[in-house]
């Protein structure tokens, strides 16, 4: 699976003023009440999302490092990953493990239970991101279309 497939464009917000007032814990809180209303056929409740992801971001910090923070938990109600993307061009203290504040925030959820798919949705993620190139065109995307397009090209010529 590719990460525009985990992905729509109502769910990447760019550079959105609300995200630089919250602390961390607070724009974790955030982000799953923003996608809760977004996924179709949701099953869970959203205070079940959010609990699962903070309690997984209190273990350790899920900021992996190169301008990226990927919280992330497994859920049961969920069939497939599902993703949402917030570019923070000014860059974010999430407590990353090199210091640096990260530009992308990356909500992944995934189906319980499925150890490889959990391993290769994260995977798959953080190889995209890790191209320096990449990061630095998507940190000018003005809109939630031209990331979708970014990332669609991206993961074409990479064939990731």
């Amino acid at each position: 699976m590719q990460f525009s497939e985990m992905l729509t464009t109502d769910r990447i917000y760019v550079n959105p003023n609300w995200a630089y007032t919250f602390n961390k814990f607070e724009l974790i809180r955030e982000l799953c009440q923003r996608i809760c209303p977004l996924i179709p056929d949701n099953q869970c409740d959203c205070c079940e999302i959010e609990n699962a992801v903070l309690e997984r971001e209190k273990k350790q910090t899920t900021g992996i490092g190169e301008e990226v923070a990927m919280p992330h938990a497994s859920l049961p109600c969920f069939q497939r990953p599902t993703s949402l993307l917030v570019i923070l061009p000014r860059g974010y203290d999430f407590a990353a493990i090199d210091y640096k504040p990260v530009k992308f925030v990356i909500l992944v959820l995934i189906p319980k239970g499925d150890t490889k798919l959990h391993l290769d949705t994260l995977a798959c993620i953080a190889r995209l991101f890790y191209n320096p190139d990449f990061r630095k065109q998507l940190s000018h995307a003005k809109t939630s279309q031209a990331a979708m397009q970014i990332i669609k090209q991206a993961e074409k010529e990479s064939k990731i």
